[in-house]
């Protein structure tokens, strides 16, 4: 079973890019999960991606120092990411910020996935919940977003993210057993999911989720999209791992 939320442990949600990260942090954020101050609007998501600047701007640091990028993660054979001591203290504020309030809280950033070991070596009693969506809906969206840059945004790459990113989530979930929802459910089954995921973490309010979710926060899915096998055999292994399954 998932581990409870303690006081002092943060909460970190995981999954890729265009995966309903930002829904499942702002149901958690909703169910009593304290985010510290967070994007609540832009113009991608009228309900803002619930991402601390501080946070992405470390994860893109720590990518950056080590030659990597969000969209050019590393290989997953690869050492572990070094981190500066600066960058470490920094890690360290953040934590502490947000135990301070003496609440459950919690992290969210799809970046978490490509530097998750020096996270959870930072919380060791952290606890993960993560979220997924079908590849060809986060490929259609990743170039939605870019429209001038169709020629560099490229399907294969889109769907090699995809995998990348997933694949470590597959290996945390796998891991640790934590709780794990899908983005393509129809709104009753994933409302489901969510409580059931807020209860699992111990939150004081899951019946609230409900109070956030909004289905217009789900947009592009183009199935005539050419996927590898690679992609949707990890999609499927996904799906029979998660919370309703």
């Amino acid at each position: 079973m998932p581990r409870a939320v303690q006081q002092a442990s943060p909460v970190l949600v995981l999954g890729m890019h265009r995966s309903g990260t930002s829904c499942l942090a702002g149901a958690l954020q909703q169910a009593g999960l304290h985010l510290g101050e967070v994007s609540t609007a832009n113009k991608h998501n009228p309900k803002g991606n619930r991402e601390r600047d501080d946070v992405r701007q470390l994860n893109d640091a720590v990518l950056a120092a080590n030659g990597y990028a969000w969209n050019a993660p590393p290989p997953a054979d690869a050492p572990p990411l070094e981190w500066s001591a600066e960058q470490s203290r920094e890690q360290a504020r953040v934590l502490a910020s947000l135990a301070r309030q003496g609440l459950p809280h919690g992290l969210k950033d799809p970046r978490l996935l490509l530097v998750l070991d020096a996270w959870l070596n930072a919380a060791p009693g952290a606890a993960c919940a993560g979220t997924f969506r079908h590849p060809a809906a986060v490929v259609a969206s990743l170039r939605k977003r870019q429209p001038r840059k169709l020629d560099e945004v490229t399907v294969p790459h889109c769907a090699d993210l995809w995998v990348a990113y997933n694949t470590r989530l597959l290996a945390q979930v796998r891991a640790t057993g934590m709780p794990l929802v899908s983005f393509d459910w129809p709104d009753a089954r994933y409302l489901s999911a969510l409580r059931a995921m807020a209860e699992a973490l111990n939150l004081p309010q899951p019946a609230a989720i409900a109070g956030f979710f909004d289905r217009t926060l789900r947009h592009t899915h183009d199935p005539e999209i050419a996927l590898p096998e690679a992609a949707l055999d990890l999609w499927s292994d996904l799906t029979a791992r998660s919370i309703a399954s």
